[in-house]
C-alpha cells in the first residue's frame, strides 16, 4: 500500500516495476491510520478503520515480503507494523 498527500494505492511491486491494483482519491492527514489486511488473495486497505481500496491478487498467496511506501505533505510514521 502506497499513502500519498492525495491518494492510497494499493500497488504489487515485481522485479522492480509497480502494477496498480485499486486506488482511492482522498487526503491523508497526520494521525490518520492505515491498515492493510491480507487473507489469502484478498487484499483490502482501511482508512481509519474505513475501507477504501479492495482487490484481488493471486501473487499474494506466494509472495514472502509485503509492506507500505509512504510518500507525501504530511510525515508519515509507521507503527505497530
Amino acid at each position: 500500500a502506497q499513502a500519498t498527500a492525495t491518494a492510497i494505492n494499493l500497488l504489487r511491486r515485481t522485479s522492480g516495476s509497480y502494477t496498480s491494483l485499486g486506488t482511492h482519491a482522498t487526503a491523508i492527514a497526520n494521525n490518520d491510520v492505515l491498515k492493510l489486511k491480507m487473507n489469502g488473495s484478498s487484499l483490502e486497505v482501511l482508512l481509519n478503520d474505513v475501507s477504501k481500496v479492495t482487490a484481488t491478487d493471486t501473487q499474494n498467496q506466494s509472495t514472502t515480503n509485503h509492506g507500505f511506501r509512504l510518500d507525501g505533505g504530511t510525515t508519515p510514521r509507521i507503527d505497530t507494523f
